[in-house]
């Protein structure tokens, strides 16, 4: 027995695998998965949310957020109609309604953007903060602009309105998108991704098998049609030979080399005849 073989005998190789099984696990537990199951209820919350209204979820995210933005703006102007009709003080009466109409139309606006925006969150205090945040910076940004447009550009409220309304929907629209964004949408639109490579290559193999399979019926019926017309061309050739076998039997005409020397003997003949009737 050599050394190598003692040292085999000896030595435990149960330790190795183990040990290799535990790096595995360790190795899978730290590894992120790339894609992810789409059937998960934790992942609903993707480019086709779970909406309150269904209707809605045929549409891109861009349109579901302007209509739940162009709804809320709604909200927005009634307040500040209302403020601005009811507030006691005229200190700053303009800006002040803009002010309180933005505050009480943030929760309403949240609302809409659950429903038809963005689905509703798993995480919903997270949510809901990340909107106030972001109309908070909104609210701030309008709130100065307004005051900028009234008192130092000297404009119409509704003018000044409409502007600060256009600045606050672009600075809301990016924050309110990263607040409210799927944590997994980039994992989503890679398993989706994923899927249509997938489904595209089983099409194309279904449409070459499917024109293998045409081409192999062709063959195999030209195959057959030929087959069919060798079949009628030898069966033919066959019977005319059977018939020129039958006439020739029936009817043994001479061939040319036959009629030549039948000629020949018929001369030759005729040449003896007269040679002996001359020495006659």
């Amino acid at each position: 027995m050599t050394m190598s073989s003692r040292f085999l005998k000896n030595y435990d190789c149960s330790m190795d695998l183990e040990q290799i099984e535990e790096e595995e696990n360790e190795n899978a537990q730290i590894a992120e998965p790339i894609f992810v199951n789409l059937n998960n209820d934790k992942f609903k919350q993707s480019d086709t949310p779970q909406l309150y209204f269904k209707c809605m979820e045929k549409y891109p995210k861009v349109i579901r957020y302007f209509i739940a933005g162009i709804l809320g703006n709604i909200v927005l102007y009634l307040l500040d109609r209302f403020f601005l009709e009811f507030n006691p003080f005229d200190w700053q009466k303009e800006t002040v309604a803009w002010t309180l109409s933005n505050i009480f139309h943030t929760p309403a606006q949240y609302i809409l953007f659950e429903k038809l925006t963005f689905g509703e969150k798993e995480n919903k205090i997270k949510g809901i903060l990340g909107v106030y945040m972001s109309y908070s910076v909104g609210t701030v940004v309008g709130i100065i602009m307004n005051y900028i447009l009234i008192n130092q550009f000297s404009m119409n409220n509704d003018h000044a309105w409409l502007i600060t309304l256009i600045l606050t929907a672009f600075v809301n629209f990016v924050m309110v998108s990263y607040f409210m964004k799927n944590p997994y949408d980039h994992a989503i639109r890679e398993t989706e991704k994923q899927q249509n490579q997938l489904q595209t290559l089983q099409n194309a193999n279904e449409v070459q098998d499917g024109q293998k399979s045409n081409s192999s019926q062709l063959e195999n019926q030209q195959q057959q049609n030929l087959d069919i017309e060798t079949g009628i061309v030898v069966e033919n050739l066959s019977k005319e030979q059977q018939k020129q076998k039958q006439f020739q039997f029936k009817y043994p005409f001479p061939s040319q080399v036959q009629r030549q020397q039948q000629k020949r003997l018929y001369y030759a003949k005729i040449w003896r005849t007269a040679s002996t009737e001359s020495d006659q």
